[in-house]
C-alpha cells in the first residue's frame, strides 16, 4: 500500500505541475494574441495611409502629366506658327 499510497501523491504533484504549466502557456498565448491585435490594427491604419498618399501621387501625377502636354503642345504650336510666318 506504501508505494500506491506515493504513486499517489507522485501523480498529484506532477497533476499539479501540468496545470501550472498550462495556465502559464495560456497567459503567454492570450498576451500574444493582444500584442498580435495591436501590431495588425496598426499594420492597416498604415496600409490605410499609404493607399490615401498613391492616391494623392496619382492624382497629382495625372495633373502634372496634363499640364506638360499642353505645355508641351503649346510651345510646338508656337514654333509651328513662327514658321509658318517665314
Amino acid at each position: 500500500m506504501a508505494q500506491d499510497e506515493s504513486d499517489e501523491r507522485s501523480w498529484a504533484e506532477y497533476r499539479r505541475l501540468i496545470l501550472a504549466e498550462l495556465e502559464r502557456i495560456d497567459r503567454g498565448m492570450s498576451s500574444l494574441n493582444g500584442k498580435m491585435e495591436i501590431a495588425m490594427t496598426i499594420r492597416d491604419e498604415a496600409m490605410s495611409k499609404m493607399r490615401v498618399e498613391i492616391a494623392m501621387l496619382k492624382v497629382q501625377a495625372g495633373i502634372w502629366g496634363a499640364a506638360s502636354g499642353m505645355l508641351g503642345s503649346a510651345v510646338i504650336s508656337a514654333i509651328v506658327v513662327q514658321l509658318l510666318k517665314h
